[in-house]
């Protein structure tokens, strides 16, 4: 695969807050997207679903990129600040959606 430079906007982001960012985003389109986007809380079994999906597609990312992406290594903190970024969705889901009916 080419190396790629990783855009300047970026760059000024730790790298921690970029994992955190993005599987929080993740985890709440998941949860929209299981409400139909209809901001409605969801039951626990699909929150526990939802937490366990995204961290085994994190830690399946960082395995994976260990072998295919050149200059990337597997690294703990990735996978630690993925799990915390999606563990957002629990308050969100019991504070600001709306219960159902």
């Amino acid at each position: 695969m080419p190396h790629q430079e990783v855009p300047v906007l970026l760059k000024s982001v730790k790298d921690f807050i970029l994992h955190f960012l993005i599987y929080a985003v993740l985890s709440i389109l998941i949860l929209l997207a299981k409400t139909n986007f209809k901001k409605s809380k969801v039951d626990f079994i699909t929150l526990v679903k939802t937490i366990v999906f995204c961290f085994v597609f994190g830690l399946s990312l960082e395995i994976i990129q260990e072998f295919v992406v050149s200059g990337r290594h597997f690294q703990i903190s990735d996978v630690v600040f993925n799990s915390l970024g999606t563990l957002v969705i629990w308050p969100i889901n019991s504070f600001l959606f709306k219960p159902v009916g």
